[in-house]
């Protein structure tokens, strides 16, 4: 399709703007990566009959009395429960050194528990169902997802949810590959910068763990399975890094502040060829640090996959994309297209 054709940034398109086949789209390009947002996760759901990925934050999923103190913590850690657990634990350190009461240190120590225990089930929550018998018709589902991630040659997911592990995981025939490697130092496989790794976490997993200012993986087998492993891991106090910021700037400083999201961060801005996205919101600015990424790399085209979008849908996310490249201020402009993702069939057997 010839650029001029682009629904990027020009206003006289964006009064009638073209809707496209993702599709079709992804049978014509060559070099193509693709960023996965929750709708790949809502995709899961409508096809197996599941509701594990319909939420926004973890907080959805916890049993957390909404204005409760803990649920306002949360929110003023941007709900980074790993940060809310330090404020816990500080509190409890300062209030022994003073001689508080100790109902008054009772209380906040079952609220650590509860904070625990509610990212348990999160997480649980967040985890594909369980199969225990063989399905012939589920494992062909399963295998069209792993077929449609094949054929993109960097995977980047903005979700920190376990579905895109599992899937890479399944019955142990891995997909591709990520940065993490085995370490003789630690017990959990640690990060190692890998240019041909195709497995991205910008926004931190909940199998990803802080190691300082890096980060490692948990490590898990069929005997020891990674609902299992995270979970565990939570109970002692070992927390994942999920980026939960609520607009971009924001998550752009939490990624800086972590040598693995950085890098991968900064991988987006180096992607060539056709970048697709798959379920991403990119409205209200939230993920404006993204965007960002992607009208400073060398792609050639940039296309945006919407469930059955409308007029108006199109002409928002068209307009985000514009009011960062004016931002910006690059001469270079990626076109920018819209694309229907109703009819794709990730799931389809």
């Amino acid at each position: 399709m010839p650029l001029n054709e682009a629904l990027c940034f020009q206003e006289s398109q964006l009064f009638e703007p073209k809707i496209l086949n993702f599709g079709t789209e992804l049978a014509r390009a060559d070099n193509k990566n693709i960023i996965i947002g929750n709708g790949f996760g809502i995709s899961f759901d409508q096809a197996f009959g599941s509701e594990c990925f319909s939420w926004n934050n973890l907080l959805e999923l916890c049993e957390i009395e909404v204005d409760s103190p803990l649920c306002d913590l949360l929110h003023e850690c941007n709900l980074d429960f790993e940060l809310a657990h330090k404020k816990l634990n500080n509190a409890i350190d300062i209030f022994v050194k003073y001689g508080e009461r100790e109902d008054k240190i009772r209380f906040y120590q079952q609220q650590v528990d509860l904070l625990r225990e509610q990212l348990i089930v999160a997480v649980s929550a967040s985890h594909p169902n369980s199969f225990a018998n063989a399905n012939l018709e589920r494992d062909a589902k399963i295998e069209s997802g792993r077929r449609f991630l094949r054929q993109f040659d960097e995977i980047y997911s903005l979700n920190y949810d376990l579905l895109l592990y599992w899937l890479r995981c399944y019955k142990q025939s891995y997909i591709g590959s990520d940065s993490f490697c085995n370490s003789t130092e630690h017990e959990d496989l640690v990060f190692r910068p890998d240019d041909s790794s195709n497995f991205l976490f910008p926004h931190g997993a909940l199998f990803l763990n802080r190691n300082g200012i890096s980060a490692t993986k948990v490590r898990s087998s069929q005997y020891d399975p990674i609902l299992a492993v995270v979970e565990r891991n939570i109970d002692n106090g070992v927390f994942p890094i999920t980026v939960s910021e609520g607009t971009g700037k924001q998550k752009r400083e939490v990624i800086r502040g972590n040598k693995y999201l950085s890098y991968c961060y900064d991988r987006l801005q180096k992607v060539e060829g056709s970048v697709f996205t798959f379920g991403c919101s990119f409205m209200g600015g939230k993920d404006e640090h993204i965007i960002q990424q992607l009208l400073r790399s060398p792609a050639e085209k940039i296309v945006i996959g919407e469930y059955a979008p409308d007029r108006a849908r199109v002409i928002q996310l068209l307009n985000e994309f514009e009011q960062v490249q004016k931002k910006q201020g690059s001469r270079r402009q990626v076109p920018v297209f819209i694309a229907d993702t109703s009819d794709t069939g990730v799931w389809q057997t």
